[in-house]
This record gives C-alpha cells, structure tokens and sequence, in this order.
C-alpha cells in the first residue's frame, strides 16, 4: 500500500521540481490572491456585477453546483447569472486552507449567502466548497469549482 502512494507523489514532486521555472510563480503568492479574489467575488455578487465574478474563473472552468448540472465555460457565466437574477445577494467566503505548489492551489472553506427576493422569502444557504487554481499568464484562475450545502432537507 506504501508503494502505490509513494510512485505517484514521486511523480508529481519529479514533475514540479523539474518543471522549467516561470517568473510569475512564487512560493505562497496563491493564498494572498485566493483571500482578495473571494471578498471580489462576494462584493461583486452584492452588486449584481457578473463581469467581476467571472474574472476569478478561467476560459475552461468547470462549475458543479449542488442539486444541478456539471456547467462548463460559457455556462458558469449563465448560473451565476441566474442566480443573480433571483434578487439582492450577500455573501461571505471564508477559505480555511490554501494548499500551493508549482502553479497550481487548492482552497477549501466555508461559504454562508442570502438572497432578499423582491417577492417572497429571502433564499439562504451555509455550506463548504473546494476550489482549484492554476497560475496562468501571470495570474491565479479558478479551474474547478464545488460547492455543496450544510443545510438538509
């Protein structure tokens, strides 16, 4: 059992180590990026501006929304849209773990969001999230993002 873990964390750490370096990845930049990329994102879901939100995704993203289709791209663009559309959000993010290496980051941590609809009772959930980064042309872009409630039916 030891073996099999061990070949492909050699492989990886080979992989990183004999990567060709790259001036725009430095040691720990991902969790300082990740932290002011979140309060972005939930000040501009307060604002209804989707065009901010979806400057932390890469072109390739792929969302996987609790209760709804894998959304790919494009289509990361139209569930936030949607989901904006419902009323006035306010939202917090709180990552709790940053883990870095080469050009990629993987950030957990806990979401908490409300939704005042214009009719009818505000919308609200509580729940956790992983995101993966990868350093791109200088800068940090979410490549994969689930999220999944705490709330139980």
């Amino acid at each position: 059992m030891k073996k099999t873990l061990a070949i492909p964390f050699v492989i990886l750490l080979a992989a990183c180590t004999s990567a060709q370096p790259t001036a725009d990845i430095s040691s720990g930049d991902a969790e300082k990026f990740i932290n002011r990329s979140n309060l972005d994102f939930t000040a501009a879901a307060a604002r209804g501006d989707v065009d901010t939100m979806m400057k932390m995704y890469a072109d390739d993203a792929v969302l996987l929304p609790p209760n709804e289709p894998i959304r790919r791209g494009r289509d990361v663009r139209q569930y936030w849209t949607d989901l904006l559309s419902l009323g006035k959000v306010d939202a917090a993010i709180v990552a709790s773990d940053v883990m870095q290496s080469c050009d990629m980051a993987t950030e957990i941590g806990t979401y908490k969001f409300s939704i005042a609809r214009p009719v009818g009772p505000s919308i609200g959930d509580t729940g956790k999230y992983v995101v993966t980064w990868r350093k791109r042309d200088g800068g940090w872009h979410a490549v994969a993002d689930i999220f999944n409630s705490d709330l139980r039916k």
